[in-house]
């Protein structure tokens, strides 16, 4: 790990703002060459990001991006948290996929107006109960770190608690599934006037505009 001034350690800087809450913009680089990248940030949302890596569904596994721990880990260092070196192990894997699930379908019963699963309720809330990542002020009092070292328990924590901050806030009613009937991805819309239709204007927002165009002219 590149280490600063100080002895503090600059791999783990962060966007965080606050205690359940980490600073997360939709990405455009989430497309390489008209094609996902690897992982993918655009719901506006750690934890609604969190659940598009793969999952139980058919067309979800399709897209399934944990196959083991160290993927996981990967995930960590390249999302919002930006938090690299953590050590992944089996069960802290295993906690991940079946909170990814219960994050997943208590959106899409969110989103749906049904009532969520109990069990998957109390995923959320078990995984949350542990202590999240917590935040340190830099040396210079400039920026924000996480304090090292950081664990997969704990990263996991600051995803459930998202989770829980999401589901319980005003924001729950802006939970979204993109328009393109062949995507299914999910995002927050934040918008003003939560008219937000597309996963991405850049991709699907883009397809529907060239497919009406086509259609146009034929």
């Amino acid at each position: 790990m590149n280490t600063g001034k100080r002895g503090v350690d600059r791999s783990l800087d962060t966007s965080y703002t606050g205690v359940m809450s980490v600073s997360v913009r939709p990405n455009s680089e989430s497309i390489v060459r008209g094609e996902w990248a690897r992982f993918i940030f655009i719901a506006g949302r750690l934890c609604i990001d969190f659940t598009q890596t793969g999952g139980e569904t058919e067309k979800r596994a399709y897209w399934e991006r944990f196959q083991q721990p160290s993927d996981l880990a990967d995930w960590f260092s390249e999302s919002p948290l930006h938090v690299q070196g953590i050590q992944v192990s089996p069960e802290e894997f295993k906690t991940a996929l079946s909170l990814r699930e219960a994050i997943w379908r208590v959106a899409q019963a969110i989103r749906q107006g049904e009532g969520p699963r109990a069990g998957d309720i109390d995923t959320i809330n078990r995984v949350a109960a542990a202590p999240d990542l917590p935040p340190q002020l830099l040396r210079d009092g400039s920026n924000q770190a996480w304090h090292s070292p950081a664990t997969a328990t704990a990263a996991l924590s600051t995803i459930a608690r998202d989770a829980i901050d999401l589901f319980s806030g005003e924001l729950r009613s802006r939970i979204r599934e993109c328009a393109n009937p062949k995507c299914g991805l999910m995002f927050v819309d934040a918008s003003r006037p939560g008219k937000r239709r597309w996963c991405l204007m850049k991709r699907c927002g883009n397809m529907a505009k060239t497919s009406r165009y086509r259609q146009s002219r034929s």
